[in-house]
Order: C-alpha cells, then sequence, then structure tokens
C-alpha cells in the first residue's frame, strides 16, 4: 500500500541526519534510480534538512532540487531528479477546486515527510498522494499523531523507535526542568477549553480566525493578553535572563504575533531599566569581587542582541500600526544577510553570536537545533505532540561552556500554567509506544528536584573528602581567617597526594558548581549552598595554582617565586609560541630549589607547580623539535611511578630536578651545535646511528643548506598555499629529495634516504608556518 512505516525517534537525536542514512543505504543497497522526495511544512526546516544534505556533500548549493513554486514542483515530479526538498503547501492545482493531476505514475519514488503533522493528513497531502499514486511514503517524526492513530494509517506502523525518555538515559540530550513562575499573573482557571489550547497552540492564524478565537474565547485572549501581567512577565523574564548560572541561549514563546512584538518592547524596556540600576550599585559598591561580578553583568547585557522572528502575511504592517506596533524594523532584520549571506537564523545558533533572546510563536519551535538554546519562557497555550516539541528546544547537548559554566539542562519557565498538560503529553510521547517502566515525573522534572541534586552532590563531595583523610567542611567552622588559610592550604595539599586523587575531587567539584549555576538565579537567595560552594570553588583554585591563599612568605610561596623567575616576560626578551610565554630553565637556582622543597610542609602543592612548568616547558620543546619524544616518554615514566605509590614526595621532586635540568640542556644544545632551533630539528631527523664526526659534520651542513634553499624566494619552492595542491605539494617534496641527495654523505642507503626524505617533509609540512619563503 506504499506505506514504508513512521521512524518515531525524539526530538534532539538527528532525525534529519537519519534521513541522509536512509536515503543513502537505499542507494547503495538496492537497484534503481530512485527520486527522494522530503517534504516538511515550514520554510525553515526545508532550509535545515537541505542545508545538511549539502553538509555532507551528498547535494551541491547549485543543484536544481528546491522548486520556488507548485508550477516548477509538478515539473521536478514529471522528470527524474534524486533529491527533492519542498514544503506540502506547493501541492496546490494550478486552477482552485480543480483537480489534483496525476504528475508521475513511478513506484521507486520515496516521499519522506519530516514533522509535518496536519498537513500530511488533509487536502494538500491528498493532492500529493493523488499526483504520486505509486511512491512510498515514510513518515520521520518524535511525536506522532498518537490518539488518533492517524500517523500509522498513512505512513504504516513504527518502524524504529527511539523515545525521549532513552535519550536523556543515554545523555544524547539534557535533562529539562521546569519552574512555574510568577503566580500573581498564572492562567488560573483550570477548566479552559481545550478547543482553544488545541486551535492556538500550534500554526499561525489567519486574521478571520483571530477574529474568531477573539468573540469564543474572549475571556481567556483577555486575560493572557492583559497589559500588567505582560509587563510583570517581562520584568521577571529581565531578571531570571540574566540572574542565571548557565548564560545560554532563550526563547520567549507567546500566544500570537502581535504578543510576540509586544514582549520584545517591554523585556527591552525593562533591559534597559536594569542595566541602568546596575550601574548605579556599580559606583556605590566598595568590594573588588562584587565590582567585577557587577561589571561582567553589565556588559553581557551591553553585548546582547534581541530579536522577533515570525512568519510574514500580507498588510502586516498596517496590522501591527493598529495595535500601537512596528514590525518594519524586525521584519527587515528577519530578512537581512550579511557578507557571508549569514542571517538571524545562524547568529542565534551560533554559540558565540551576541544574538540571545528571540520572541517567537510559531516559527522555530520544530525541527530548529540550536545547542545553546537552555532557557524557554513558555507563555502560550500548548498540549499533546506541540508542547513536546517546544519543550525539547532546550534539550541539546553541547560541549562548549559559557563564562566557565556548562549546560547540565535545558529550563522552561512556566507563565501560562501549560504544564498541568505535560503529564499526559510525556504520558503519550516520552516513553514511546512500549513504556519505559520510568513515571513521567520523573522524566522532566520541576526545579527544585536540583536543588536536591545539588544537596546530594554536596553531600557525596563531602563523603569523598573524608574518605582521602581531609575534612574540607573544617574550614567553614575556623573563624580565625589565618587558620582557615593554613587549614585549607594543608586540605589542597592533601588531595594533590596523586593524580587519581586530584581528579576525583575535581570531578566532584564541577558537578557542584555546574548543579548551583543550574539553580540560580533562585539558589543565590538561600544561604545554606553558598558557603559551601565557595568553600569548593577556592580548593579547586589552590589545585589549579590559579589562586593563592598563602601568604607570601610561606615556602611553597618560595617555590612559586623560584619557578617564576625561570619566566621570560617581554621585556626580558621572551616571546609567545602559541600564547604560552617562553620559559628558561638555565635561570633556575636548582640548589635553592631543593633547599626550598625540604621546608615546605605543602609538599604536593609545590609539586604540582614544578609539574606545570614542566608540562608548558616540554610542551613548547617538542613543538619545536617532535624528536625529544623520549623526554616526553621519561616524564610520563616518572609521573607513572610517582602516582603509583613508588616513589615519595621528596624522591619525585628530586627526580623532577634532575629532569628539568636535562631538559635545559637540551633547551640549549642548538647552541652548542652552533645551529639554529630550525636546523637542529632537521639535523635531528636526518641523522642515522652510524655516522663518522666528518659525516655528522656533513649532515649538519646538508640541514643548514636545505632550509637555505627552501627559504631562498628566488628558488620559489614553498610558494604561497603551496600545501593546498597535490602538485605542489609534490614539487616541495622533490626540491627535498634532490637537495638532500646532493648534500647527504653517500653511506645512506636508499631505504634509509627516502624515509629521512619523508621525515623532513612532514615536518615542514606541519610547521609550514615557520617555512614561509
Amino acid at each position: 500500500e506504499g506505506k514504508i512505516g513512521t521512524f518515531w525517534h525524539t526530538q534532539g537525536s538527528g532525525k534529519s541526519y537519519s534521513m541522509v542514512f536512509f536515503t543513502e543505504k537505499l542507494r547503495r543497497k538496492l537497484t534503481g534510480d530512485f527520486t527522494f522526495l522530503i517534504i516538511t511544512d515550514r520554510d525553515d526546516l526545508d532550509r535545515q534538512i537541505h542545508k545538511n544534505y549539502l553538509k555532507v556533500g551528498k547535494i551541491r548549493d547549485t543543484d536544481k532540487v528546491r522548486p520556488g513554486d507548485s508550477k516548477t514542483l509538478r515539473d521536478y515530479l514529471k522528470g527524474n531528479h534524486r533529491y527533492i526538498f519542498t514544503l506540502i503547501h506547493k501541492f496546490r492545482p494550478e486552477v482552485k477546486g480543480q483537480d489534483y493531476p496525476v504528475l508521475s505514475t513511478r513506484e521507486d519514488i520515496i516521499v519522506i515527510a519530516d514533522e509535518a503533522h496536519r498537513t500530511q493528513y488533509a487536502d494538500l497531502a491528498e493532492n500529493m498522494r493523488k499526483g504520486l499514486p505509486h511512491a512510498k511514503y515514510l513518515a520521520f517524526t518524535g511525536t506522532p499523531l498518537i490518539q488518533s492513530g492517524i500517523t500509522s494509517q498513512y505512513f504504516g506502523e513504527v518502524i524504529s523507535e527511539y523515545n525521549f525518555a532513552q535519550s536523556i538515559e543515554d545523555e544524547a540530550t539534557v535533562p529539562l526542568y521546569y519552574n512555574k513562575r510568577v503566580p500573581q499573573v498564572q492562567i488560573v482557571n483550570e477548566d479552559l477549553q481545550q478547543e482553544f489550547e488545541a486551535i492556538v497552540q500550534t500554526e499561525d492564524l489567519s486574521e478571520e480566525q483571530m477574529r474568531q478565537i477573539e468573540r469564543k474565547f474572549s475571556k481567556e485572549y483577555e486575560v493572557i493578553k492583559r497589559d500588567d501581567r505582560l509587563e510583570t512577565i517581562a520584568k521577571d523574564i529581565v531578571n531570571h535572563f540574566i540572574g542565571r548560572g548557565y548564560l545560554g541561549k532563550g526563547m520567549v514563546i507567546s500566544i500570537d504575533k502581535f504578543t510576540a512584538v509586544a514582549m520584545f518592547d517591554k523585556v527591552s524596556f525593562h533591559w534597559n531599566e536594569k542595566m541602568k540600576a546596575l550601574q548605579k550599585m556599580l559606583l556605590k559598591e566598595k568590594g573588588r569581587q562584587e565590582r567585577e561580578e557587577l561589571k561582567a553583568k553589565i556588559d553581557y547585557m551591553k553585548s546582547t542582541e534581541m530579536a522577533v522572528v515570525i512568519s510574514a502575511e500580507d498588510a502586516e504592517e498596517d496590522k501591527f500600526a493598529k495595535q500601537g506596533l512596528l514590525i518594519k524594523p524586525h521584519r527587515d532584520k528577519i530578512n537581512a544577510r550579511d557578507k557571508d549571506n549569514k542571517g538571524i537564523e545562524d547568529y542565534f545558533k551560533s554559540e558565540t553570536h551576541p544574538l540571545r533572546l528571540v520572541f517567537v510563536c510559531s516559527m522555530w519551535l520544530t525541527g530548529f537545533d540550536a545547542p545553546s538554546v537552555s532557557t524557554l519562557y513558555l507563555d502560550k497555550p500548548m498540549q499533546n505532540h506541540t508542547l513536546m516539541q517546544t519543550i525539547a528546544r532546550a534539550n541539546r547537548i553541547t560541549a562548549n561552556t559559557i563564562m566557565g559554566v556548562s549546560k547540565i539542562c535545558g529550563e522552561v519557565i512556566d507563565y501560562y500554567g501549560v504544564f498541568r498538560n505535560l503529564k499526559k503529553a510525556l504520558a503519550d510521547y516520552a516513553q514511546g509506544s512500549q513504556g519505559s517502566g520510568v513515571q513521567e515525573t520523573e522524566i522532566v522534572k520541576p526545579q527544585d528536584y536540583l536543588k536536591e541534586l545539588l544537596k546530594q552532590s554536596l553531600a557525596k563531595t563531602q563523603e569523598y573528602c573524608l574518605s582521602v583523610g581531609v575534612d574540607a567542611w573544617a574550614v567553614l567552622k575556623e573563624k580565625d581567617i589565618n587558620k582557615r588559610v593554613a587549614l585549607a592550604e594543608q586540605i589542597a595539599d592533601s588531595l594533590l597526594i596523586n593524580d587519581e586523587t586530584k581528579k576525583t575531587f575535581i570531578v566532584h567539584q564541577n558537578t557542584v558548581s555546574n548543579l548551583y549555576a543550574a539553580c540560580k538565579p533562585e539558589i543565590i537567595a538561600e544561604k545554606d549552598f553558598k558557603p559551601q560552594v565557595e568553600m569548593l570553588e577556592n580548593l579547586r583554585g589552590v589545585i589549579d595554582r590559579k589562586r593563592q591563599i598563602g601568604d607570601v612568605s610561606s615556602a611553597s610561596d618560595k617555590i612559586t617565586e623560584l619557578l617564576n623567575r625561570s619566566v621570560l616576560s617581554a621585556e626580558d626578551g621572551g616571546y609567545y609560541i602559541e600564547e604560552a610565554i617562553e620559559i628558561d630553565l638555565s635561570k633556575l637556582d636548582y640548589d635553592k630549589l631543593r633547599e626550598e622543597f625540604a621546608k615546605t610542609p605543602l609538599k604536593h602543592i609545590a609539586i604540582t607547580d614544578l609539574r606545570e612548568l614542566i608540562d608548558k616547558k616540554l610542551g613548547q620543546m617538542l613543538r619545536v623539535n617532535p624528536s625529544r619524544i623520549n623526554f616526553a616518554e621519561r616524564y610520563e615514566q616518572l609521573v607513572k611511578e610517582y602516582n603509583s605509590g613508588s616513589m615519595t614526595a621528596d624522591m619525585f621532586a628530586e627526580e623532577l630536578a634532575v629532569f628539568m635540568q636535562d631538559l635545559s640542556e637540551e633547551d640549549e644544545r642548538h647552541i652548542r651545535e652552533n645551529l639554529t632551533e630550525n636546523e637542529l630539528v632537521i639535523y635531528d631527523l636526518l641523522k642515522k646511528s652510524t655516522l663518522t664526526q666528518a659525516e655528522e659534520q656533513q649532515v649538519k651542513l646538508a640541514s643548514q643548506t636545505l632550509l637555505a634553499r627552501l627559504r631562498d624566494t628566488k628558488d620559489k619552492i614553498l610558494v604561497t598555499d603551496w600545501h593546498k595542491t597535490h602538485q605542489t605539494r609534490l614539487q616541495v617534496q622533490t626540491a627535498i629529495d634532490q637537495i638532500l641527495d646532493r648534500e647527504l654523505p653517500p653511506t645512506y642507503d636508499t631505504d634509509t634516504f627516502q624515509e629521512k626524505v619523508l621525515d623532513v617533509y612532514k615536518y615542514i609540512f606541519v610547521n609550514r608556518g615557520q617555512f614561509v619563503a
């Protein structure tokens, strides 16, 4: 019957990429010349799927695969296109009321419908099926229409299922938490007609539909759109948005287009008022840390951009003007493209772009993936599949942090009271057709549950500290500031006894920090949590050596001072390598270092300082000369022995001091060899084990000659962008081969010679920035 089936995978699970995999697998596994017709009911979804096929190279930007109108679509379907991306709305007859014609009787047209709910079962969908009577149909959806069973009737039974609960369990999406806000302006009537919610929850409504709804449901509309109610919500949005811990992007979802624009105006006003209030506080504030926090918040607010994203309609400027609203600036912003052909959607999806808050009513609520979206402000009647689609805008995973804070969850702020419908929606969609054995209330939890997780995380952190013999919470009980500082240093030192102890503490502290951030801004007012969280942050600062708790006279600080003398500033003639300051280990007084280490009670902190310096220096030296890998292997073995407990702290510190002295000698070897750093690298790559003294000298000369020839602009070996084409890469490798063939001693056999040529070529290719002709 042409029904392939229903592919039911939850939002955020990569359905549009699954489409790519499906179409490619079908072409690979089965013979035939298939046409894949990919149907959506929104232009932004159509663009997104088309873009994904472009990204993976299945189509080209110049391919004609998106028909601009109904006539072009009919022409495409009469032909033989591999892919066609279009909207269901383009299946309109040429003349209104006319029967839709048969476009193709082919049996190898595969129709893939994406999240097109009502439009897949109405007149337009019937036109499509009349036009393509022998096509095969497959639905990709996160929310099939379950109550009516209509999705399976049209597309077939579920053939693959991956539900909301599974995606959270697999950590393919982040968990969601909801928060009922400002109850004084919430909709409190639990008996609002479901018909009203069903009508306004999804589609943009025509002017006539709006009038019908306003006549039939005037009371509900009046409550939702009441000006003082919207004013209160706008003010709350501002306070909440800037007070969050993870400052992800946000979406304000309103009942209609007019309210979306009105909310933009109101939020913009209160945003500016809040900035003024913070600037006044900054002028009065004396505390350094408090001033820095205020300044960071003000800077964030100044840089933040907002936008309205709503669909266009005829004569909209007049319609909005009648409501006392301006739409033209918003429409201009929606339609604008920059020099790279990027627009508002690209900006909002970018994790770094300052467009951080958008106001919508229907657009971007389905099939829109922006991983940094973490907060939804919901003030629109919703239920069933639309509610599930909408809340999933905030469940995408991102590895990026904002101001050091990770996204561990999404948050839905409910101003309307929508979550009275949540349990039913979750029962239908979150657990799939078989159910998962998990209660609906455990899948999307109230935000207070985050506070419980924070309590548990703090308890586990305390339990871990006690298990390694330290009581971090004792710092909070100590009233004397000097004793508190000393105790904190001792605890940090104990947590640094080996890498495993350090890593485990960091995992616990990260969890506490991220949960505390997720509970903001509400948790700030609660005094029980902040001291514990800040104490753990301070310990982490000492462990990471980003904060000195002790006074400058302590022995551990004296070691730090010694190490700092080996770091060259720009005035000392130092320079930067990939933003790392150059380190000169020859400046270190190693006898003094050993003396200070013997005196310090905080040996593990001192070892951490030594290792940090070695890590930086070794990294710099390996970048310059990769043949020094033996030093990295030796250092790795030392650390491994220390972590296993086979070396005491004193023994390990002595081994590190010897290692640093050897590193220092290696760092200056090019001077003893009378070579530059680059010449030494080439020399090391070219050397072989059996060379006479005269041959060693000849290899040195070969290194110098090779670099001189490569850098000689007259020879034009390293031309601009030489690495980008096969031909110019081959020319460089041939030049190296010819030069070394002339310059190296004749004792190099063919295999050794070719191996050396390849080693040198690889080094020059990887480090090509240092060898500009």
